[in-house]
């Protein structure tokens, strides 16, 4: 599955023309830490969305166009989470 992940990210950053804001949210990270570690941000990106998404039964992935056209659903949800900026504890300070 990790072979997965990384493959279908490194596609999505390199192969795939149109853009989308998982694609734009991965070239940032790009472009402050490296090709390589932006793939493996978005493939752990797009492993958390899937688990997202299968824990709340949702059948689709349909990004922001769709869900606009077709009201509320699930995935709606799941992408607000992702869209936000956390402004909790930093990283390697949670027991501190």
């Amino acid at each position: 599955m990790r072979t997965l992940l990384y493959e279908g990210a490194q596609t999505l950053l390199t192969n795939v023309k149109k853009w989308s804001w998982l694609k734009a949210w991965a070239m940032n990270v790009a472009k402050r830490r490296g090709m390589k570690k932006a793939i493996v941000a978005l493939a752990r990106r797009m492993a958390v969305i899937m688990h997202r998404m299968w824990t709340n039964e949702t059948e689709s992935f349909a990004g922001r166009e769709r869900n606009s056209r077709q009201g509320f659903d699930n995935t709606a949800v799941i992408l607000s989470e992702f869209r936000q900026p956390r402004n909790d504890v930093p990283r390697g300070t949670e027991n501190k």
